[in-house]
């Protein structure tokens, strides 16, 4: 082999980096309503795994509320660190409550899947309710049997009459 074929590339380390820097120079400028450049806002997002002291869970629940709230983000860093997030999230956080509810909000649609899919839930159940009405069972039994308050047995109760009497 000859010299041109050697390759040469830089590593970068995220070790060299001081969180608690980043972490201040974050909130300042939040603060002071300063832009926040794109590689700030990286770093930033990587907090949780560049700490070399604590644990990653500690700085993940800190660092996603605080990009939550940070606002005139473009389309694409928004998009870039809200999903470096997520990721470390979902990776590092062992809580699964907790894991969910910051998912949810940094993934911005996953809202949306559960919600379609409470949706149908709950237009499966009507539709079960309304076929035990129409075959005659009582509101309070299909309140108890079906684990819904007995208020909802009786407001579908009142629009099927209401559709009858049409």
């Amino acid at each position: 082999m000859n010299d041109d074929n050697d390759f040469i590339y830089d590593v970068i380390s995220l070790k060299i980096h001081d969180t608690s820097e980043i972490i201040n120079t974050i909130n300042y400028k939040k603060e002071n309503k300063i832009e926040i450049t794109s590689k700030e806002l990286i770093l930033f997002t990587l907090v949780p795994i560049i700490e070399k002291t604590g644990a990653v869970e500690d700085y993940v629940e800190y660092v996603a509320n605080t990009l939550l709230e940070l606002k005139g983000l473009t389309k694409s860093i928004k998009a870039l660190t809200f999903g470096i997030e997520w990721l470390i999230v979902d990776k590092f956080v062992s809580d699964e409550q907790t894991r969910n509810i910051l998912c949810d909000a940094l993934g911005d649609r996953m809202s949306l899947i559960h919600e379609y899919a409470r949706n149908k839930e709950i237009k499966a159940e009507n539709r079960l309710i309304m076929n035990q009405l129409e075959s005659g069972v009582s509101a309070v039994v299909i309140a108890k049997t079906n684990k819904v308050p007995l208020s909802r047995v009786r407001t579908i109760e009142k629009s099927l009459k209401s559709k009858k009497n049409r």
